[in-house]
């Protein structure tokens, strides 16, 4: 039986498995009080199966190997899916050679209250919600059960998300489906659901609007400079970097992500999916036929037979560079490999922020006089083309 306390979160990523394979329905997900979902058993109607843990990702087989370790360094050469997506948009072409097949993709996306949940979708339309980062721990819902229907239907199905999650479908499936697809990428953490909604909360009474769109990652000063854009009903805007954005500040700064992350169970070289997907910050350093367009770069490892087939059927969309994934992990994706460390603040912070005090956050996360000053001569320095250079001395101090 999955029992999950205040001394355990560490053991539990919310992936949904343990819930979805209960065949009582004894296990519910229920919001902690930091907005985190977790496994809550109903021990009346319990009958101590023991499937619940058979599936659970932190009672698994630790010799997970990769078929392949096949990397590339890839950019999509439609313009509009580029500029649309986090960094070299890899998955809009798996979404359009699934949908092709008359397949289903499942992936996150906003609903109508801006809350993250995983959606599975059959129409090329839309997929394009998919697109972005969305720095946000996912509510998967019944999810991996809607998947395994259309699974044994013999339909073909993608899904993407973080590490953990595609452990979880794998642990709940029990077996391989030649039908399925499944795309992670390299992921820091993911901070509380309750949290996201009090920030955005937060901007819409700062700009006394309802919001319209949200960007995580917008490419409003190139790739290189990522950006949290919102657009609000009456008409204005908002934007910030993470040196300047309450949110996005904390997620970087490791203080709000779930316990889990800190003891993530799907780190490593060998994956169960088929692809890993992660940004590629230095991808002239990785090829040397390569130049950098600040326009984003996708680093690709392949872990399987099936991801090479797909992939050869798809790389005609992309500017294509071989690379090393060793090179790639090393300037790039540190986190492939190791998960974060918990501040010891952590058990503090959420007191204030979920109390409604957002505002507090400040005094965990260092927002300097100099990050405003920089954040907000950013437009012309990077129209005098500017920004590039200094992110390159930056970069050449640090060494």
């Amino acid at each position: 039986m999955i029992l999950i306390d205040d001394n355990n979160k560490n053991k539990c990523c919310g992936c949904t498995a343990c819930s979805c394979i209960c065949p009582q329905g004894a296990i519910e997900m229920k919001e902690d009080a930091e907005g985190f979902l977790y496994p809550v058993v109903d021990k009346d109607k319990c009958i101590n199966c023991g499937l619940c843990d058979k599936v659970c990702p932190y009672n698994l087989n630790k010799d997970i190997k990769s078929e392949s370790k096949e990397a590339y360094a890839i950019q999509n050469k439609d313009e509009t899916i580029l500029h649309t997506s986090t960094s070299g948009g890899f998955f809009s072409a798996i979404c359009s050679y699934v949908i092709s097949s008359n397949g289903y993709v499942c992936g996150a996306t906003f609903d109508e209250k801006f809350n993250v949940i995983h959606k599975m979708v059959n129409t090329l339309e839309e997929t394009v919600k998919f697109r972005g980062s969305k720095y946000v721990q996912s509510n998967l819902g019944d999810i991996f059960t809607e998947i395994k229907k259309k699974l044994d239907e013999g339909k073909l199905v993608c899904f993407s998300g973080t590490p953990c999650q595609v452990l979880g479908l794998k642990k709940f499936l029990q077996k391989d489906y030649e039908n399925l697809i499944t795309v992670d990428f390299v992921c820091r953490s993911v901070p509380s659901p309750a949290l996201w909604i009090e920030y955005l909360s937060y901007q819409e009474k700062k700009y006394n609007s309802k919001i319209k769109e949200v960007y995580f990652r917008s490419k409003t000063y190139g790739y290189h400079s990522g950006t949290m854009t919102i657009f609000f009903e009456n008409g204005k805007k908002y934007t910030g970097s993470n040196r300047v954005d309450l949110y996005n500040k904390s997620f970087h700064s490791n203080k709000v992500s779930r316990y889990s992350c800190y003891n993530c169970p799907a780190k490593g070289f060998d994956r169960v999916s088929d692809f890993t997907v992660f940004d590629s910050w230095k991808p002239d350093m990785l090829s040397k036929e390569l130049i950098d367009n600040d326009k984003g770069f996708s680093n690709l490892i392949i872990h399987s037979q099936k991801g090479k087939n797909i992939f050869e059927d798809v790389k005609k969309q992309f500017n294509v560079y071989k690379i090393e994934a060793s090179e790639a992990a090393a300037y790039t994706g540190k986190m492939l490999e190791e998960s974060i460390k918990m501040p010891e603040d952590r058990k503090v912070i959420y007191n204030d922020i979920l109390n409604g005090n957002l505002i507090k956050v400040k005094k965990y996360v260092s927002i300097s006089v100099l990050d405003k000053l920089f954040e907000k001569s950013k437009k012309i320095l990077y129209k005098l083309n500017i920004l590039k250079y200094l992110k390159k001395v930056k970069e050449n101090i640090k060494k």
